[in-house]
């Protein structure tokens, strides 16, 4: 209930990260297994042989993955199957669970995503009528899609879809998020860049910028991001100076690990609020080359 009103009232918050839904869906499917298999169901999944990168609040996917599978298990009957499939489309993933179970009738599909909608005829399994209604709130605020396919003892289809963003994109979220809370806590915080210059005898280097700038943060809450040949790393309640000593520690660890002679390393601080007034901004002078 709480959480369903936060979604109505827009209140619910997102904690954004970048994880595989293919392996997200398949822990997901190992967890419930043993219910399944309780009820004589069999679950199974199709999935491209990559992984299937999505920029998303994993805990409240992790929920509507959970949501559907359970729907699924509940009402499908003993022999039955269940399937998740994921799939790469463009510009968006699809996520889809179908299942051998009892059905809805076409006329309460549309019925099935409202509030207090119960959810099969089963009385025995009945809830609050919320789960789906939260399920298609959460994907929503993805800027994702949801919808179902069903017939009356012929089985159900829920899919739902999430957008792939571009690397600049997630950026500007993780800064936007950022700014909010800094805002909040009338705090500041440094973004700095390090960007390789590439050429054919390091290229295979600059995949392996991010694992060394990772090396040298110390604090749970600092974000080093990869864009192509340049990692931005985010650093709260840092300033100028600090966040200076960071960049050198990076430099150092670089080199440290690069065999000569070194390439040259292109760098960045930017500071917010000081330096900077929103995402744009930030995002314009992090993009401007400095030797």
């Amino acid at each position: 209930l709480l959480d369903a009103s936060k979604i109505e009232a827009g209140k619910l918050q997102l904690d954004k990260t970048e994880f595989d839904i293919v392996k997200t869906a398949e822990d997901i499917a190992l967890g419930m297994k043993p219910l399944a298999d309780k009820n004589g169901l069999d679950i199974k999944i199709k999935k491209p042989e990559s992984a299937l990168t999505v920029f998303c609040d994993r805990e409240k996917i992790e929920r509507v993955l959970i949501n559907l599978l359970s729907n699924a298990v509940k009402f499908t009957p003993q022999g039955g199957i269940i399937e998740i499939e994921c799939l790469s489309r463009p510009d968006e993933i699809e996520v889809s669970v179908q299942d051998t179970g009892c059905g809805v009738a076409e006329e309460d599909i549309p019925k099935l995503f409202d509030q207090f909608t119960q959810f099969g005829k089963k009385k025995e399994v009945k809830g609050t009528g919320l789960g789906l209604s939260i399920t298609k709130g959460i994907i929503d605020m993805h800027g994702g899609r949801i919808w179902a396919q069903s017939n009356i003892g012929q089985g159900s289809r829920f899919c739902f879809t999430l957008p792939v963003l571009r690397k600049e994109d997630i950026l500007r979220d993780m800064l936007v998020k950022e700014i909010s809370v800094a805002k909040t806590r009338k705090s500041y915080f440094s973004v700095l860049v390090v960007e390789l210059e590439i050429n054919d005898k390091n290229i295979s280097w600059a995949q392996k910028l991010k694992g060394a700038v990772d090396e040298t943060l110390r604090r749970k809450n600092d974000i080093a991001y990869q864009i192509g040949s340049k990692v931005a790393v985010i650093l709260p309640d840092t300033d100028k100076h600090n966040a200076v000593t960071v960049l050198a520690r990076i430099k150092e660890r670089i080199n440290g690990i690069m065999p000569e002679p070194h390439p040259k390393i292109k760098d960045t601080v930017v500071i917010y609020p000081s330096e900077a007034k929103d995402e744009n901004d930030i995002l314009n002078k992090i993009c401007t080359d400095k030797q």
